[in-house]
């Protein structure tokens, strides 16, 4: 779906300004599914790389129909020359159910051959919900690329999944209460690094 163009405008400034004050990679994600928003947002303002939810299967989400957004943003980059930007694609993605059943693991096969991702999104069935540590297992066996877990991680769990995944996109624990639209509370990002830390010296 397309997203306005003061949203597009709105980012891209906001983007840029979070670039300038950090030093770790910035991405850019636009709801729901606006890869080209994303991609154009990364480019005009030196961000690394987007999240794309839905990169190769068809699905049903509560905005509608999200069709695979592949082939058209693989042009698109190929248009901007874009490649130095990066394409997290996630897979069966949180708040949404294919059209077609299918396993897992072909949606991460055909996210790394056919949509070109350079990380894969493995997520649970809806924001704050972890996937089970099955699933990323099945997901890891199967693609050569980095896998990513992008929802449900929180201080108490992480040590599960912290040897299986490549990295994580933690949201929800980190705002007050728990509450996704809440603001980013402090201490609960303090408590997470403090576990991640520590199992950091354990690997």
């Amino acid at each position: 779906t397309s997203v306005p163009l003061e949203t597009v405008t709105a980012m891209t400034v906001v983007v840029r300004e979070v670039i300038k004050e950090v030093s770790v990679p910035v991405g850019v994600n636009v709801l729901a599914n606006d890869y080209k928003a994303e991609l154009a947002i990364a480019y005009a303002t030196g961000a690394k790389f987007i999240r794309v939810e839905n990169l190769v299967d068809y699905v049903v989400s509560d905005t509608g129909v999200l069709l695979p957004a592949a082939s058209e943003l693989q042009r698109y980059r190929k248009t901007l020359g874009a490649w130095n930007i990066k394409i997290l694609g996630d897979v069966q993605v949180k708040h949404t159910y294919p059209l077609v059943k299918k396993d897992i693991r072909e949606s991460a096969i055909e996210a790394e051959k056919r949509g070109m991702a350079d990380a894969v999104i493995v997520t649970g069935a809806a924001t704050g919900v972890a996937a089970p540590v099955e699933t990323l297992k099945a997901v890891k066996e199967v693609v050569s690329i980095p896998v990513f877990l992008g929802s449900g991680i929180t201080a108490e769990n992480i040590s599960q999944y912290i040897k299986l995944a490549d990295g994580f996109i933690i949201g929800t624990y980190l705002k007050v209460k728990g509450i996704t639209t809440n603001p980013v509370d402090p201490e609960r990002v303090k408590k997470l690094m403090n576990v991640v830390r520590e199992l950091r010296r354990e690997l």
